[in-house]
């Protein structure tokens, strides 16, 4: 193997798996760092944090889906299975953390 294909494996690599695996990783930290978010604002009483965690949640709600979309282009051989996960997020995950966000809200206001 020559230099140059060495160096070409080395970076398809590099710019390939190693970026998607990083950018994957990146987006199970949003999902964790979401879901933190969340269970702290069901313990909340005060309603303007339980407002400014659910935008707090919407940022990382976008910054999740652009780091799965990352690792989707970085190894479009799991495109499949990352626009699976992405759409049992939609389908599950985000209306269940809507929902929990709102009855936080309203129980703040009801202790308020």
């Amino acid at each position: 193997m020559t230099t140059r294909k060495v160096d070409d494996a080395y970076r398809a690599l590099i710019e390939g798996q190693a970026a998607s695996t990083l950018a994957l990783t990146r987006s199970t930290q949003l999902l964790s760092n979401m879901n933190r978010l969340v269970l702290q604002a069901i313990t909340e009483t005060d309603s303007s944090t339980v407002q400014g965690i659910a935008a707090g949640v919407k940022q990382l709600e976008q910054k999740f889906k652009e780091a799965a979309t990352a690792g989707k282009e970085g190894a479009p051989e799991f495109a499949e299975k990352i626009d699976a996960m992405l759409a049992k997020f939609e389908k599950t995950l985000k209306p269940a953390v809507e929902q929990t966000l709102e009855l936080a809200a309203k129980n703040d206001d009801a202790q308020a």
